[in-house]
């Protein structure tokens, strides 16, 4: 099938693996698209059309980040609604004690303009906590409290960067850069920060993203890893390693998407989980198919 030029995706992973119903779902796939290498390298610095041409909104962050990189963030009104409920172990948003102490205290509900100021203290917030991202990393990020029991993104992140055992083997230093940024150094490596409000058809999702771009000395391939480093619905934690992989004359896109998703058990939680697979490998098939298309087309295929 891939020597015919067909998409061909694998679902890996759907078990509970953490606190509060904590699934992982994974999904992994693969198209040839025989282009040379920097075909694939120019279609990533387009960060807005690259697997993010779908999202409702979407906008760069800089580094260090600037107030104005999150102008654009504007919650929708259920979020609104549902944070005037929210407290620790009982949110509808991801969020840290800190930050529902605030919310509570700064915010005049009754006010006709208290969604505007969500929306402030939302842009206020993610603005802070990327600067703490880029000074420390994700250690700087306060445990979580809409659900039960607290959870910790570094630790999330770490458990899957390595039982990633491929990505370890054969990327070591990226595996350590991603685990250790930005107290570790990788050579070639280019840095990207976006925000994005993407449609995951129950709720629209605030999502904040770290790419990592890299060309590994000595072959003919290319990675870039996507580094989900806040969502505020569902996602714990998040990671796609996107790979042009050089065999011969031929070149082959390689993806894997791993997600860790709460509230996936229960008596219904292997159907959840069942259906969230599905949607990733459905949403994988669409991108390896358009890539394909558009990074021959780039080529002149």
């Amino acid at each position: 099938a891939l020597g015919r030029g067909e998409a061909v995706t694998k679902t890996l992973q759907k078990e509970i693996v953490g606190p509060n119903d904590t699934a992982e779902v994974a999904v992994a796939g693969a198209i040839r698209v025989d282009v040379p290498r920097q075909v694939f390298i120019d279609a990533l610095k387009d960060v807005k059309g690259f697997r993010n041409s779908g999202n409702l909104a979407i906008g760069i962050i800089q580094n260090p980040p600037q107030a104005s990189d999150f102008a654009g963030v504007v919650l929708p009104k259920d979020d609104v609604k549902d944070l005037r409920k929210c407290k620790p172990g009982d949110c509808a948003l991801k969020l840290a004690g800190d930050e529902l102490a605030e919310l509570q205290s700064s915010i005049n509900w009754k006010a006709p303009d208290h969604a505007e100021q969500v929306n402030r203290l939302a842009r206020k917030r993610l603005f802070m906590a990327m600067g703490e991202y880029v000074k420390q990393g994700t250690p700087a990020f306060a445990l979580l409290e809409d659900k039960k029991k607290k959870v910790s993104l570094d630790q999330q992140l770490r458990e899957m960067i390595e039982s990633t055992p491929k990505l370890v083997a054969f990327g070591p230093e990226l595996a350590t850069y991603l685990l250790d940024y930005p107290n570790a150094e990788l050579t070639s490596a280019e840095d990207v920060f976006f925000w994005t409000l993407k449609d995951f058809s129950l709720k629209p999702t605030v999502t904040v993203t770290h790419a990592v771009g890299y060309v590994p000395e000595g072959t003919g391939d290319a990675v870039v890893a996507w580094k989900q480093v806040y969502a505020s619905h569902y996602f714990n934690g998040g990671l796609s390693v996107t790979t042009y992989a050089k065999d011969g004359d031929t070149s082959y896109l390689v993806q894997l998407d791993r997600v860790r998703a709460d509230s996936l058990g229960g008596a219904f939680g292997g159907t959840k989980r069942g259906k969230m697979a599905g949607a990733m490998k459905k949403d994988l098939h669409k991108f390896l198919q358009e890539t394909r298309k558009g990074l021959r087309a780039a080529a002149g295929k």
